[in-house]
């Protein structure tokens, strides 16, 4: 009997300190992360716990789809030409156990086309029936599993600039155009100090999509 007491107070003594470390690195990392936001000029807000419904970027619950559990560090704003929201969500894949998304709007509403990064879970997907459109670009083709509805519709979006910035070395995982939101995912998590780069990389992807995608399938707000 003594002996249990002595484990339950060293479980209670290793559950405060655990606690109190997690709590003093969220609160160094929050700090950083207001501070990266101050600088730019962008909002902040930690966790979606109390975050409104009027506050959120248009688009911002269908691109839940990404998470599991509650997105963390959500950025808000304007950077050059973009409108963004970025943030860091977990997930049930121990491997992976965090996801960076970032998401910037279109001048339009466009249809919905997603973009994966082959691999065992595209793998797995494809045998089970999973959609895979191919546009006759090998190398493209082997890279990337499409999802969408139109194949007109990808093969026009994907002209040989987007292509070229698309097979270049990115950290990326998976791109989605959805209603008017261009989201990009990455199982690596966010470097907010990087997301400038990140968000002129992305805006430049954007610049590549032809006027005839706009114009053709574009659906003004």
């Amino acid at each position: 009997m003594e002996n249990y007491g002595i484990l339950l107070s060293l479980g209670i003594i290793v559950t405060v300190v655990v606690c109190g470390v997690w709590a003093g690195v969220t609160a160094t990392r929050r700090r950083r992360l207001r501070a990266v936001a101050a600088h730019w000029g962008w909002d902040y807000t930690p966790t979606d716990w109390g975050w409104t419904q009027g506050r959120r970027p248009v688009g911002f619950d269908v691109e839940m789809q990404f998470r599991w559990g509650s997105p963390r560090d959500i950025m808000t704003g304007q950077h050059g030409s973009s409108t963004f929201v970025a943030f860091t969500t977990p997930t049930s894949d121990k491997k992976n156990p965090v996801y960076g998304v970032v998401a910037v709007r279109l001048p339009v509403v466009l249809p919905e086309v997603v973009l994966t990064r082959e691999g065992l879970g595209t793998m797995v997907a494809k045998a089970f029936g999973g959609q895979d459109l191919l546009i006759g670009h090998p190398a493209f083709d082997a890279r990337y599993r499409i999802q969408a509805h139109d194949i007109g519709y990808v093969s026009t979006l994907l002209n040989p600039a987007v292509i070229a910035w698309l097979m270049a070395p990115v950290r990326w995982d998976q791109f989605t155009v959805k209603n008017q939101y261009l989201v990009a995912r990455t199982t690596d998590g966010l470097s907010y100090e990087h997301l400038p780069w990140m968000l002129d990389d992305l805006a430049y992807l954007v610049s590549c999509i032809g006027d005839d995608v706009w114009r053709g399938w574009g659906v003004p707000t």
